[in-house]
């Protein structure tokens, strides 16, 4: 049988560890029996014979390889690791929580859920960044933890989460989310349609009836799936109104990246007032849906530059309920009228809720997915 080609982008050693267990996995290199001497792994891999020699002395002492006092090595029998995290499993999120720490913006608060509803049932967490999972997935499996919570991710790390999925020997894994890829997961996901609809038709009591979303194109390739959704929701108010949906507004640069520098929030304030010229100073809406919280500021900025009032001439709504978290209020303290709380304290407990079902067989073979509904807040 051929070994594994690889296709990871990654440092020599990484490649060389991960093509030695991804070939244990699959049997290609078999138990008791030797494996390819270091010259033919390193021509295997593409990497230095040196290369080869580091890594498979690693894998020798975790107790994966082992010798006869030679330079030939075999693979180890029952070689299925420890349980060194008993009871215990892992969060790949974005937060770095603790005890003292106070949860802010919507990825920390899911991770809070998280680990609250762990400690509640007695069972550990182990927090990791996401930005190390690449280099780090291997050491996590041989810990053997009991399962895996994947808060919401970018997109450059949800490549890597699929390849731990399919990795030999990975517990039960749930993802928050609903991206392309994520079907074949257990799952958590916010109801994005149902926040879009609520907020639209908060808009449409208060007697705006030119109202319209602003984010990615929403027929694009790699549009989000959170905004395809939401814009649905938008639609489905509007057309349940008898009102046309008016097009996306899609600024080629949102202001709401994170950024403490004040000059560089002000001049894309100004790039989204160029943006939103035409449709203001036209009157062609009366309210503008905001993608997030945080970019309610800078369409409030924007309007004061062209001189309207925001609230008043124009009326502007954010998303994911966390104004009081954002900095740029110190910049711009125009609040939104109302939010979308989506609840994700509430997420992050049916997250874990989901894996303690899947572990201890509870649930159906099939996929599960969790949708939970999300809420409207007014703003006093």
């Amino acid at each position: 049988m051929e070994a594994l080609a690889i296709e990871l982008r990654e440092a020599p050693r990484a490649k060389v560890l991960r093509y030695v267990r991804e070939n244990i996995a699959d049997g290609v290199f078999v138990e008791g029996q030797p494996i390819p001497a270091e010259r033919e792994l390193a021509r295997q891999v593409g990497v230095s014979a040196g290369t080869v020699n580091t890594a498979l002395n690693e894998l020798q002492e975790r107790g994966i390889l082992h010798s006869n006092g030679g330079r030939i090595r075999y693979v180890s029998r029952q070689n299925r690791g420890s349980r060194l995290l008993q009871n215990t499993f892992i969060l790949v999120g974005h937060a770095r929580l603790h005890a003292n720490h106070r949860a802010s913006g919507w990825s920390d608060w899911l991770d809070q859920g998280v680990v609250d509803c762990a400690r509640k049932s007695g069972t550990h967490c182990l927090i990791f960044a996401a930005d190390r999972l690449e280099e780090e997935w291997e050491h996590l499996l041989e810990a053997n933890p009991i399962g895996i919570c994947v808060n919401e991710l970018i997109n450059r790390e949800w490549p890597v989460v699929q390849k731990l999925a399919k990795s030999h020997g990975c517990p039960p894994l749930v993802v928050y989310g609903d991206e392309a890829g994520m079907e074949n997961y257990d799952r958590v996901s916010a109801n994005h349609e149902a926040g879009g609809r609520l907020i639209t038709q908060f808009l449409l009591e208060q007697g705006r009836r030119k109202i319209a979303i602003i984010g990615p194109d929403p027929t694009a390739v790699d549009a989000p799936y959170w905004f395809v959704e939401r814009w649905n929701g938008y639609r489905r108010a509007m057309t349940e109104a008898g009102l046309e949906p008016l097009p996306v507004i899609a600024p080629p640069k949102l202001p709401y990246h994170i950024t403490d520098d004040f000059r560089i929030w002000e001049q894309r304030t100004r790039l989204l007032a160029g943006y939103l010229a035409d449709v203001l100073l036209d009157d062609r809406v009366d309210a503008l849906v905001a993608p997030t919280d945080r970019t309610v500021p800078a369409l409030a900025k924007a309007c004061k530059i062209l001189h309207k009032s925001p609230n008043e001439d124009v009326a502007l709504v954010g998303y994911d309920h966390y104004w009081s978290d954002c900095h740029e209020r110190e910049w711009e303290n125009t609040p939104p009228l109302a939010s979308i709380d989506k609840r994700y304290y509430e997420c992050g407990q049916q997250l874990f809720e989901l894996l303690q079902k899947r572990i201890t067989g509870e649930l159906p073979a099939s996929v599960q997915k969790i949708l939970v509904e999300p809420r409207l807040v007014v703003s006093p």
